[in-house]
């Protein structure tokens, strides 16, 4: 293990180089090759080797004093601005997959180019990664109780909350819609995802069949959610009605130029 803490930057390093000449060769998911990965690959492995060597860097401080508090203050810090960091260098992917196809062909349409990023790419992964993790999160409580004390009014009205968060998850979903032609299908596919997760759910409490108490608060909270949004995604597509309340909702919600698309080929 101390051997791969050490050679793993040097090996990051190295291929970071060595992949370089690649540049221009091809695309990813419409990103540079290069750009790909090092923003895919290669910066992901060195946030968890940094998280990794803090870990063990602070380890050695438990017993004089770093309680788990300070640690966990330390390191959301440390992953605060490495978030930044990240957050510029897929700015900087972007930008220079646009200028490597511009320099191709200086007629290249670069409007197009970023609503595939802003239509659809972008809307999937943030959507459907956000309720898959909520669906972890919810599972891991399953497994790993929690430790909490609270008044049974405060445990319902968090439970309460889930309803109003999984009615809005459902709505900035909808909203998200891109409404591509050319079999682009983001609310299939999300109301599908949705129902897979939902059914997950219910899976966990026959198996695990937690109790109704603050030990399970985040699994009840996170199928409450999925309860809305399964109900939600039913009755917009079974009721005219329902998906016309949806829409006059919605249209409240846009902001000037919302209808604004580039149809994605």
């Amino acid at each position: 293990m101390s051997w791969f803490l050490l050679l793993l930057p040097l090996i990051l390093i190295v291929s970071s180089i060595l992949i370089y000449r690649f540049v221009g060769r091809g695309e990813v998911l419409h990103f540079d090759i290069v750009q790909f990965f090092y923003a895919f690959v290669f910066t992901p492995m060195a946030f968890v080797w940094m998280k990794v060597l803090l870990y063990l860097l602070l380890k050695n401080n438990f017993a004089n004093g770093t309680s788990d508090l300070n640690y966990l203050m330390i390191d959301s810090v440390f992953s605060l601005i490495f978030l930044y960091i990240f957050g510029f260098e897929m700015l900087h992917g972007l930008t220079k997959t646009v200028s490597l196809n511009v320099s191709k062909d200086p007629l290249y349409d670069i409007f197009h180019y970023l609503e595939y990023f802003h239509l659809w790419m972008t809307h999937l992964v943030v959507f459907g990664g956000g309720i898959t993790t909520i669906t972890i999160l919810g599972l891991a409580n399953l497994f790993f109780p929690l430790d909490l004390t609270m008044t049974k009014l405060n445990f319902y009205l968090i439970l309460l909350s889930g309803l109003v968060v999984g009615g809005l998850i459902f709505m900035g979903i909808w909203l998200s819609d891109p409404k591509q032609e050319k079999g682009y299908h983001f609310m299939r596919i999300m109301k599908a995802l949705i129902g897979i997760l939902f059914l997950i759910h219910t899976i966990g409490y026959f198996l695990a069949q937690p109790k109704l108490t603050p030990d399970y608060l985040v699994y009840w909270w996170s199928a409450i959610s999925f309860t809305i949004m399964v109900m939600a995604a039913f009755v917009s597509y079974k009721s005219n009605r329902a998906r016309n309340w949806i829409e006059r909702l919605s249209d409240k919600l846009k902001h000037p130029g919302f209808e604004f698309r580039l149809q994605i080929k």
